[in-house]
């Protein structure tokens, strides 16, 4: 599942920094003239408002008072409103429409159809700009992925795993910051908005593209009929005589209006009266305050020479498939509902420039931030050229370059990250000396309490190939150091044999205490009994832990002139080792290398804290007894990680807000106190909440 969901989030993150620009740009025309049929005669008074009229003029009266203004124009359009304040529109075929008082006839002023504050945002918003056709596709489909991949993508990727996670998911926290705040601000006015947002983006693709239209009429088993244009071509229009067609005089407009409202005499919310080209038949739109919305409506066709009626349908007797067309209509351009549902529809439009910049502003931030030190290593390809038993239980590996180039240097302490065949990654310090240029050496102990790293270590052959990462020291040596005193227990040797070999190779002072069960159980045990190292290294067999104990405070007891300890080895022991050294060593004088997180660390009090993730939404309670990790698999929240140890740093996570408690061994001193960064598996916080990027 998590892959499915990786999926979703990189569809609906490229999707919205595309197609979502037009997608802003539609919403923001859109919600400008969600309110038009409100705020036209509260901004355009002198047009469209006239005193109560009771007593409207003949239809011709009122075509004729708006010719005043437009004397060479072809009238297209007649248009009544149900208000009796309200003045009547009459519309040219080349879009100019004039306004006349609908009682005294006086031509009040006209207007541009895609013209003034609002007409200008609706051409825009139609892409009148450009030719129909290839602005039909870009409204259409944009509607489509704005539908399908951007509100139900993020209301899956938003969707809360827990019932309990429910409450923090609706919730804009405004406590967050920065890139915290914004996508927090992105999934909740997500929430809030997606299915006002859904309902527009997918009532405006049948209204674009004709498939989706003819699916509606497929849907309802109806038979898709054909437009208003082409219903009036098909009736008659033309007369003749001996067999030739001859124009005739037509009717008047207000006979025909007449025969309309005989059939249709209910209150009105508004009519148009389109008038004829040559002989066309008169056709009259008629919405009644009856329908279910301004949509809505029925049809009268009057023949334009004998004022017969040609053809009445009814908004009752039109198809599922009409009427459910009609309702797309009437959703998509908030027709239904009145002003409440207008006002919704306009914060849903608000929102989704919100969501915009909200999306876009988190995806700028993610990309173009300052690199971190603390990225994961880069990757080496190596083979493994040589294989040799070490010790009891402990074999050594020769790793050299796949393809032959240069390996990167290596410090003394240094380690890799090894990613073995079934997707976990384990850390083994190198064991090279100044001298090992061209290959990496590393030694495995098998564990009996093996989690499955040392068991597929072992199972590895001479000639296979593995991934590493590059050398990543967190254990160096201290160049101010006057003296170096080495501790090392068991399999810990490895990162204190490589700090032997450079020490001995540049002259500085150290000393190697050894401890193992046996000389056959001891690592580089023939190669550490050189005479060169003669009084510098000491082994120590099958002590007793008192014996142990002593020995620590003996060598201990007092530091030598700019003395450094360096230890690796059994958690019991490196414990032993700095609690016999905190009296007399500085803290800062004492360095280790865990095999896992810090039990130090660990002995520290686990409280519960809040957490929340800031891309995947929700703040939820990390009790004392479990980690970040633990939360996040819970919720279905996929993080990589492998050693879950705080050692490999695969769940390396950005901190937006809060103090983290560093319990891990991947960073460096100077990260931790930055506070940037922090292992999810084993780290927690010292703050009572963080929010990170998730």
């Amino acid at each position: 599942m998590s892959w499915f969901r990786s999926g979703v989030t990189q569809v609906h993150r490229w999707i919205g920094l595309t197609v979502g620009l037009v997608a802003i740009f539609l919403s923001v025309t859109g919600g400008w003239i969600v309110l038009r049929p409100i705020l036209d005669p509260v901004t355009y008074p002198q047009l469209m408002v006239i005193p109560a009229c009771t007593k409207p003029l003949p239809v011709d009266s009122l075509a004729a008072a708006a010719r005043t203004l437009h004397p060479k124009g072809r009238l297209d359009y007649v248009w009544f409103y149900d208000a009796p304040t309200s003045s009547t529109m009459v519309r040219f075929s080349d879009g100019d429409q004039v306004y006349v008082d609908t009682c005294s006839g006086r031509a009040l002023g006209h207007q541009d159809r895609y013209g003034g504050l609002y007409g200008t945002v609706e051409g825009l918003h139609r892409f009148k700009f450009m030719d129909i056709k290839p602005a039909m596709l870009i409204i259409g489909w944009t509607s489509l992925l704005m539908a399908v991949l951007l509100v139900i993508g993020g209301v899956f990727l938003w969707w809360p795993r827990r019932p309990s996670a429910w409450k923090s998911a609706v919730k804009l926290n405004r406590r967050l910051k920065g890139r915290a705040f914004s996508l927090n601000l992105h999934t909740t006015t997500g929430v809030y908005a997606s299915v006002v947002v859904f309902v527009v983006a997918l009532t405006a693709v049948p209204i674009s593209l004709g498939w989706a239209k003819s699916a509606l009429y497929v849907m309802t088993g109806s038979a898709e009929l054909t437009n208003t244009r082409q219903r009036v071509a098909a009736l008659p229009k033309k007369h003749a005589k001996h067999g030739k067609a001859v124009a005739v005089k037509r009717i008047p407009m207000e006979l025909a209006w007449t025969k309309a409202r005989g059939l249709v005499p209910g209150p009105l919310r508004w009519a148009s009266i389109r008038y004829p080209v040559k002989n066309q038949p008169i056709e009259i739109a008629l919405s009644e305050q009856s329908f279910p919305h301004s949509d809505a409506r029925s049809y009268v066709y009057v023949d334009s020479r004998t004022a017969k009626v040609l053809d009445y349908r009814a908004y009752e007797t039109r198809s599922a498939g009409e009427k459910l067309y009609l309702w797309v209509l009437a959703l998509h351009t908030g027709h239904f509902g009145g002003l409440p549902v207008q006002v919704l529809m306009l914060f849903g439009m608000i929102a989704v420039p919100v969501m915009g910049y909200t999306g876009i502003e988190s995806f700028v931030r993610k990309t173009f931030r300052k690199p971190r030190t603390s990225q994961a290593p880069s990757a080496l390809r190596v083979r493994i050229a040589a294989i040799r038993e070490e010790a009891e239980g402990i074999r050594s590996f020769a790793l050299v370059s796949a393809d032959g180039a240069p390996l990167p240097a290596v410090s003394a302490g240094a380690h890799v990250d090894v990613r073995l065949r079934d997707g976990r990654v384990r850390q083994y310090s190198l064991t090279n000396g100044p001298d090992d240029t061209t290959a990496y050496h590393l030694s495995v102990r098998l564990a009996p309490d093996s989690r499955g790293g040392s068991i597929a270590m072992h199972d590895l052959r001479e000639g296979d190939a593995v991934t590493i990462s590059a050398p990543r020291n967190h254990f160096p040596l201290h160049a101010e150091a006057g003296h170096h005193l080495l501790l090392a227990g068991g399999i810990g040797i490895t990162p204190l044999y490589s700090m032997v070999r450079h020490l001995q190779a540049s002259g500085g002072s150290f000393e190697l205490h050894y401890f193992t069960r046996t000389p056959d159980a001891t690592a580089f045990h023939e190669a550490l009994s050189a005479a060169e190292y003669a009084g510098k290294v000491h082994f120590h067999y099958a002590l007793e832990p008192q014996d142990v104990r002593a020995l620590l405070a003996d060598l201990l007891r007092e530091r030598r002139e700019a003395g450094h300890v360096y230890v690796c080895g059994p958690t019991p022991f490196m414990s032993l080792v700095h609690e016999t050294a905190e009296p007399v060593w500085p803290t800062e004088t004492v360095h280790s290398e865990y095999f896992a997180a810090d039990p130090l660390a660990e002995a520290g009090p686990r409280e519960a804290f809040e957490v929340t993730f800031a891309r995947s939404g929700g703040t939820f309670d990390v009790p004392a007894d479990a980690s970040i990790m633990q939360i996040l698999t819970q919720c279905g929240i996929d993080v990589p990680s492998s050693c879950e140890q705080g050692v490999c740093g695969t769940c390396l996570t950005r901190v937006l807000e809060g103090e983290p408690d560093h319990r891990d061994v991947f960073l460096t001193g100077a990260e931790r106190q930055s506070g940037e960064k922090m292992l999810v598996c084993v780290s927690r916080a010292k703050s009572r909440h963080l929010v990170l990027d998730i």
